[in-house]
């Protein structure tokens, strides 16, 4: 039981960063897997040594929150206004040069 309430650590920050509900659902059927495992006699201690919820729990996250990251927002329009604004000044100043000259 010490376990599991340990184990709702990463659940309770997946809730806390927005995860998806199937990624919560995930990580919940993960836990009861390995509560009930463990309670096996014998066997139990075994499982727990194989099945990790948390390491498995933790790659769900961790996998959820790259794939949210990993979008990204498009590039800024290139700004056609100002560099021709610029040109144009440019060639103003450089034609007032030239006829000063």
């Amino acid at each position: 039981a010490v376990g599991l309430v340990l184990s709702a650590y990463v659940l309770v920050e997946a809730q806390r960063v927005g995860a998806s509900r199937a990624v919560k659902l995930r990580m919940l059927r993960n836990m009861g897997i390995d509560f009930l495992g463990g309670l096996l006699p014998v066997v139990g201690d075994a499982f727990d040594a194989i099945y990790k919820a948390n390491t498995r729990n933790t790659l769900l996250l961790k996998r959820y929150l790259e794939e949210e990251l990993a979008v990204e927002p498009p590039p800024p329009p290139f700004p056609w206004k100002l560099l021709i604004g610029l040109s144009l000044l440019f060639a103003l100043i450089t034609g007032g040069l030239t006829l000063i000259l």
